[in-house]
């Protein structure tokens, strides 16, 4: 059985896909992931939001089932560009419901995010709604993840949500979908694959078609998206090492400080892996674990919190209208 190799689908993505000849490859790897028919319309802009840090994002206009008019915003997130999101706090979720707007037949919304790292807790590599498509299990991320990855946490918009995490993919393959994760991981094509899209793919894509100045292009970016990640992780991995002394990581869990507790939760959080954090710390995988549903918990208890707050704060701004409009002044009463 031979395999071909290909062009890698991330230089592709922000230098190919928004020409109209290569539609049918997109449109191969949105339906085997919605299970539905897509057809693309249109293709917006993709967009860096620095020179220095790759990240990109396609925002498509589709046709789901040859019905309904949907928008699918396509983003690939390494770990430099994740880590700074995570750090900043962004949420697209306002710029999304606004960007959605403007599309006045748009009768539905889908986010993909294409993840080259292993983020919360999981046992799966590809999520709808957050939820493992393969195993049915619930993906645990804190409210940070959430925001970052596109979850409205205070309910205005929500739009249908995919996440498929690379670094978890096996290499196992089970169904087209597989098919298409092997190609976006590993650059390469079976023969025997049969995933929709692909029969475009070999055509476009195949490193063969291109110019060898092509070729060199897409190198040089996969270069330094490779170290773009390993100075982010470089760094976490100092710091992490700084936190957890040698006479520190003999300590059993219960006598760490809350400051040692928090500091797990937060590098895992900005896009370390369990099996990482726990190597350096020496802390198990287990314990590693509870700390990370506990702060979970506590978020939510947070964002509960602020809700009611933003609630209460609506209710009494509301109330001095009211007063307002019937003549009643705080001098008055």
């Amino acid at each position: 059985m031979g395999t071909r190799s290909m062009i890698w689908f991330d230089w592709a993505f922000g230098n190919l896909f928004l020409k109209k000849e290569y539609f049918g490859v997109l449109e191969g790897f949105l339906s085997e992931l919605l299970q539905r028919k897509i057809i693309i319309k249109h293709i917006a802009e993709s967009e860096r939001e620095h020179e220095f840090i790759y990240y990109d994002k396609l925002d498509i206009l589709v046709t789901v089932d040859d019905k309904e008019q949907a928008i699918i915003e396509l983003q690939l997130l390494g770990q430099r560009d994740y880590y700074h999101r995570i750090k900043e706090g962004m949420n697209s979720t306002t710029e999304k419901c606004n960007k959605i707007k403007c599309y006045s037949n748009v009768q539905k919304a889908y986010l993909v995010n294409i993840i080259a790292l292993d983020i919360g807790i999981g046992d799966d590599y590809v999520y709808h709604n957050f939820v493992g498509m393969n195993t049915g299990n619930i993906l645990k991320l804190s409210a940070k993840q959430y925001n970052v990855l596109g979850k409205c946490i205070d309910g205005r918009f929500s739009p249908e949500n995919y996440i498929i995490m690379l670094d978890t993919f096996d290499d196992v393959i089970k169904n087209p979908l597989a098919e298409w994760i092997f190609y976006l991981k590993r650059c390469k094509i079976k023969d025997d694959f049969t995933a929709k899209g692909f029969k475009k793919a070999r055509q476009l894509l195949s490193r063969g078609n291109f110019t060898d100045e092509e070729i060199r292009q897409c190198e040089r970016f996969a270069d330094n998206y490779r170290v773009y990640n390993s100075e982010i992780y470089t760094a976490l991995f100092k710091r992490l090492s700084e936190r957890f002394n040698k006479d520190e990581k003999k300590l059993p869990l219960d006598e760490y400080s809350e400051e040692h507790k928090d500091a797990i939760f937060w590098f895992i959080e900005a896009g370390l892996s369990i099996e990482f954090v726990s190597d350096v710390t020496e802390v198990a995988r287990e314990e590693i674990e509870k700390i990370w549903e506990s702060g979970i918990e506590d978020e939510v208890e947070i964002v509960r919190l602020e809700a009611e707050r933003e609630k209460l704060k609506a209710q009494n701004q509301k109330f001095r209208l009211l007063l307002q409009q019937a003549g009643i002044t705080p001098e008055n009463i």
